[in-house]
């Protein structure tokens, strides 16, 4: 049986920078940011129930990816309708993106949970066949731990403890690896070594029906190489109070466009030392059509006076 091919679990995030309200909270303005979400996604591994919250996940960012759809060769209402469907559970998901157990663990399994079943809805018997074989395959050799994957092998309880050890030791050596391994070509090599050790030593625990249906559940290979991050679309910049610089802006209005956004306070050490490096970009990238907000975000009294922070706009020369 061919390998799992494993797609990379990360998160990404794409930095942000703007000058809004002087009131408004850090915490809410972060909502406004751009976001990616990829593979099973750090949070999942937190959750309760992590592998099938993973697989829910995965699911969701297949499904949003324009080259899985046209690997399930979806028509373009399907495309329109799984885009409607994800703008349902978008920002809410957002919100709970790196979410570990509690409440807003809670909640994201429940969007996902949501989401997938109704995108299933839209998909024809053979696309639904195809997008589970990928989303099994997509997980990597961890997914045969999940019930989803070991109710239909026939898996024993002494099967899942030696696949469970497997995946956690070849976990702690893939972690070990990218610490220890300065050099990028020897670590990927180094990687590959390890995944293929990993299914080849889970592989010996299977039964030759086991492996046979296992094969028929994750299909034929694909390249996931090109699937992107799932997505966030950024909300509207709410509760600003003043702008500098600038006539007021709308994101609506730059939809399309790279904005970088910087929260920063005047007094914050750290923000000061990073000013110059906006404004670098601001220098180099805008006619290209970078556009960089400074988001002031006072942490005192004397942050919040308008004045003052025109004064240090003038200053740092922003």
């Amino acid at each position: 049986m061919a390998d799992i091919a494993h797609l990379g679990i990360l998160i990404v995030r794409r930095t942000l920078l703007c000058l809004p309200s002087l009131l408004a909270s850090a915490a809410l303005l972060l909502a406004s940011v751009c976001a990616a979400v990829s593979g099973a996604g750090r949070a999942a591994a937190q959750d309760e129930n992590p592998r099938s919250t993973g697989l829910d996940l995965s699911a969701a960012q297949l499904l949003c990816d324009p080259d899985v759809g046209r690997e399930l060769q979806l028509t373009p209402a399907q495309t329109d309708e799984l885009r409607g469907a994800y703008r349902t559970i978008e920002q809410p998901l957002w919100l709970v993106r790196d979410a570990a157990r509690g409440e807003d663990g809670k909640k994201k399994r429940d969007l996902l949970a949501t989401f997938v079943p109704r995108a299933r809805d839209i998909l024809q018997p053979a696309q639904r066949a195809r997008l589970d074989q990928l989303t099994i395959r997509s997980f990597g050799w961890p997914v045969l731990a999940t019930p989803e994957v070991s109710k239909p092998l026939g898996l024993s309880t002494e099967q899942l403890v030696q696949i469970e050890k497997i995946v956690r030791q070849m976990a702690a050596e893939t972690i070990s690896t990218a610490k220890e391994a300065s050099d990028s070509a020897a670590r990927e090599g180094r990687l590959v070594d390890l995944r293929r050790a990993e299914g080849e030593s889970i592989q010996k625990l299977l039964s030759d029906a086991q492996r046979q249906k296992l094969a028929e559940m994750v299909g034929q290979p694909y390249d996931f190489s090109t699937v992107r991050p799932l997505t966030f679309a950024a909300p509207e910049l709410e509760h600003t109070e003043g702008w500098f610089n600038s006539k007021p802006l709308k994101l609506s209005d730059v939809r399309g466009k790279v904005v970088a956004f910087h929260f920063w306070a005047f007094n914050c050490v750290n923000c000061v030392h990073n000013l110059p490096h906006y404004n670098a970009w601001h220098r180099k990238f805008a006619s290209r059509g970078l556009i960089v907000i400074g988001m002031h975000t006072p942490e005192t009294a004397a942050e919040r006076d308008r004045s003052a922070v025109e004064a240090k706009i003038r200053e740092h020369q922003i």
